[in-house]
């Protein structure tokens, strides 16, 4: 089956309902079953579920995945909570206890987005960009993207040593507001660093603020810094203006895997 049917059940509840959405859509778009489902409350698992007639081929690849996936039946969402998320919509009651039930839109937008939800760590000046970096975290949030700010280090932490693991375990994506000073800031030249010396991380820099890269204003900064700014293909905020900020925005919501 395809890495999408296969991949790792989530762990908090809600993850596992769009999980099993995505799944039911991925199979529509890709003709493995129907977009109408049955659930029939008194057959076992996973005969409680059908997307076909009696034994039909439909049916029989969405038995085959649930076994394969879904192996005990309280893992399984129920129709209800598909409802309720408005991934499924009810049709009308069958007989005995059987419900019918249809795929939504809004569970087949889910395969707009990326297999694995990306882990965001977000490097900014704090008196050039502060007010950006809440407004990134604000839109990524709209997407449960994870995002990680400075914001969230508390008093005595050892801060130094938990930005380094955290952009080098558990960090896929690292952005980088970029203004006139931000790459001279010993801190965030530390934060670039580690976030370029580990392989899995995808480094993403935003230049605003009027900062253009150009030869003159990355003069003075380290070798691999300057190799940075100049090989790295970077959003830029042409303008000081919300359309600018947004388009900006929409455009890091598309690298990140969201249409």
């Amino acid at each position: 089956m395809n890495d999408l049917l296969l991949s790792h059940i989530p762990t908090n509840q809600i993850g596992r309902i769009k999980a099993f959405a995505r799944a039911l859509a991925y199979g529509v778009v890709h003709k493995l079953w129907r977009m109408s489902f049955t659930y029939d409350e008194e057959r076992p698992y996973p005969d409680c579920w059908s997307a076909g007639l009696g034994r039909d081929e439909a049916n029989k690849n969405l038995i085959t995945y649930l076994q394969s996936k879904w192996t005990i039946e309280q893992e399984t969402p129920n129709p209800d909570s598909l409802c309720l998320f408005e991934y499924l919509s009810f049709v009308r009651h069958g007989s005995r206890a059987q419900n019918h039930y249809q795929l939504t839109s809004l569970a087949l937008s889910l395969l707009d987005e990326p297999l694995e939800p990306p882990h965001v760590f977000i490097a900014y000046h704090r008196e050039a960009s502060s007010a950006f970096a809440l407004l990134v975290e604000a839109r990524l949030s709209k997407h449960d993207i994870s995002v990680f700010l400075d914001k969230q280090i508390g008093g005595g932490d050892d801060w130094e040593k938990r930005l380094q693991e955290f952009i080098r375990s558990q960090t896929s994506h690292f952005i980088c507001l970029i203004a006139g000073e931000t790459l001279r800031r010993p801190v965030i030249q530390k934060e670039l660093r580690w976030a370029l010396e580990t392989p899995n991380v995808i480094p993403i820099p935003i230049w605003h603020h009027g900062f253009q890269g150009t030869d003159t204003e990355i003069a003075d900064l380290p070798n691999d810094l300057q190799d940075f700014v100049k090989s790295k293909q970077a959003i830029i905020v042409s303008d000081e203006n919300p359309i600018s900020y947004d388009s900006a925005l929409s455009q890091l919501v598309n690298q990140l895997g969201y249409s």
